[in-house]
């Protein structure tokens, strides 16, 4: 494996700007995602461990992708099939 060095600041900017695709501006206060699993009692928190699921799941894919395939942009991770 080849030895990189990693900035910080970069993938702090990757992780904000993920957080923001995949979250958008539905969960933008953490309120709405209270006011709804809340509602649900212990269900709504089994319903929040399968959104982490799924978006651990997409995050990894992503990232996979991306280092599998060396894009020459760094969104064409998103056209990628």
């Amino acid at each position: 494996m080849e030895s990189q060095n990693m900035n910080i600041k970069q993938v702090i900017i990757y992780a904000g700007a993920f957080i923001a695709f995949l979250v958008g501006s539905g969960f933008a206060t953490g309120q709405e995602i209270m006011q709804y699993f809340v509602a649900y009692g212990y269900m709504g928190i089994l319903g929040v461990l399968v959104v982490f699921t799924l978006f651990l799941y997409v995050g990894v894919s992503f990232v996979m992708a991306g280092n599998k395939n060396k894009f020459p942009k760094r969104n064409d991770v998103y056209r990628n099939h």
